[in-house]
């Protein structure tokens, strides 16, 4: 009889168990599948991150990525996260993709460009077991395991204490045009007709050979090439970046030759476009000319109208302190204006502020101070913006980008490891966002943070909440 009510016993504490689950919302069970999936990954990050091999070393920030989104999808309690980990699958087989097609084709190649084998077998392995276990079961009707973790429920409800977040409503940034000027070009000889298409693929025409460069600009982004015409030249214009930029061309010390040339060429990211032509006016005669270029980044139409879209640029749940803020004494005037300065230890993992592209990268210093010698010792991220303002991540740690030149970034996502290079008096993050308007200057931008009235306030501390799906 005693072992009748033990037993009986037994069963009432675990169906009060089972009870209290239901009533806290919490899963029944728990398969331990996220803690198999983010350690499997981190080991994945490590031996990108560790590997002498420079083409396996280019993937860190994209793993980095990866975990970024699983612990978000995993986390969210408005989502049932299959979209997010469908994307991830994709990057993972994508990345096993890249790897086995520079896969050594003998085991002692010593070129850098492949991967040896025995680590190319070991890292798309441990790929394929990722994908296996984010990938649904075949009962689960097409929701992966890994989501069914969560509170979220069929109708779409949540936990009445979850965690407030904040929304993020602006568009995804897209600087990838591939847009050119496709109206017919006439030469300096009226029967001479051409367009892009003809420029391009033309035996004369050609745009094979590096030579045909006829100058690079300072930053890098502009290249104008050069064409041999029946009556004189033609130039095209071409932004190999992803900002936008303005180009100032101007003819110098010319003889026996006329010119369409406009003082500004304003070229969209990714794009090539008609620059202008130089044409002999009497053949009979010498002709000669000289010119040059300046550029500048953006456009001179650009208008801010990216007020109250910005996000605290760190993890949600953490909080730093203002250490220096708009027109702080120390060093935020003139060009430095509207600055913030958060107060972080190095190596802390910042985030983007705004939905962007990373326009441009520094990150091989290792060297800051309290000097103003330290200037350009500092390294930094800039992000462009929709509107064309960019945000600038600087003082980050040597080495300590995550994200490459024209990768997309949405809010909240890691970019890089705050840090203490340039002119510092110590660790922390410098945040500034500005408007470059070509030839008409830089507009310094106010950064006004969501669900915070105002000015940041020196010497106060900021908590960096949820963002919303």
């Amino acid at each position: 009889m005693s072992l009748i009510l033990i037993h009986q016993m037994k069963l009432k504490s675990l169906f009060l168990v089972f009870i209290i689950f239901l009533q806290l919302g919490l899963p029944a069970f728990s398969t331990g599948l996220e803690d198999d999936v983010l350690s499997s990954l981190d080991d994945i990050k490590n031996i990108l991150q560790h590997s002498n091999n420079k083409f396996l070393s280019t993937f860190t920030g994209k793993v980095n990525s990866i975990i970024d989104t699983v612990n978000k999808a995993i986390s969210d309690l408005e989502s049932d996260c299959s979209s997010e980990i469908g994307d991830v699958i994709l990057q993972l087989n994508d990345l096993s993709s890249k790897i086995k097609k520079r896969k050594c084709k003998k085991s002692k190649n010593k070129k850098s460009q492949c991967v040896p084998i025995s680590t190319a077998d070991d890292i798309v392995l441990k790929i394929s077991n990722v994908s296996d276990l984010l990938s649904p079961a075949s009962n689960s009707d097409e929701v992966p395991d890994i989501c069914l973790n969560s509170d979220f429920t069929s109708s779409g409800s949540t936990s009445s204490d979850s965690t407030s977040c904040l929304v993020n409503n602006e568009p995804e940034q897209n600087t990838d045009s591939t847009t050119q000027n496709d109206d017919v070009i006439i030469g300096c000889d009226q029967n001479e007709v051409l367009n892009f298409e003809n420029i391009l693929n033309s035996n004369k025409l050609t745009l094979s050979s590096s030579a045909m460069v006829d100058t690079k600009l300072d930053l890098g982004n502009i290249e104008f090439y050069k064409y041999s015409l029946n009556m004189g030249d033609i130039y095209i214009a071409k932004n190999t970046s992803s900002v936008p930029s303005e180009v100032m061309v101007s003819l110098d010390e010319s003889t026996n030759v006329s010119s369409d040339i406009h003082s500004v060429i304003s070229l969209s990211p990714k794009s090539q476009k008609y620059g202008f032509k130089v044409c002999v006016v009497d053949s009979s005669m010498s002709w000669s000319y000289n010119y040059s270029f300046k550029d500048e980044i953006g456009f001179s139409t650009n208008v801010y109208t990216g007020d109250g879209k910005y996000f605290l640029p760190f993890k949600a749940g953490e909080s730093y302190a203002v250490t220096q803020g708009e027109m702080g004494t120390f060093s935020h005037f003139g060009d430095f204006l509207y600055s913030i300065d958060f107060g972080m230890p190095e190596g802390t993992e910042v985030t983007a502020m705004r939905n962007g592209t990373v326009v441009f990268i520094k990150e091989g210093s290792n060297e800051g101070g309290p000097d103003k010698s330290f200037l350009d010792k500092a390294n930094f991220i800039w992000v462009l913006h929709v509107d064309g303002s960019i945000g600038r991540y600087v003082h980050l740690k040597q080495n300590g980008a995550l994200v490459n030149l024209g990768d997309k970034v949405k809010v909240g996502d890691v970019i890089g490891y705050s840090g203490n290079t340039g002119y510092t008096q110590g660790p922390h993050l410098h945040v500034q966002v500005v408007l470059p308007k070509g030839f008409s200057g830089e507009e310094k931008i106010p950064i006004r943070f969501n669900s915070i009235d105002g000015a940041l306030v020196e010497h106060e501390s900021y908590t960096a909440l949820p963002i919303c799906k």
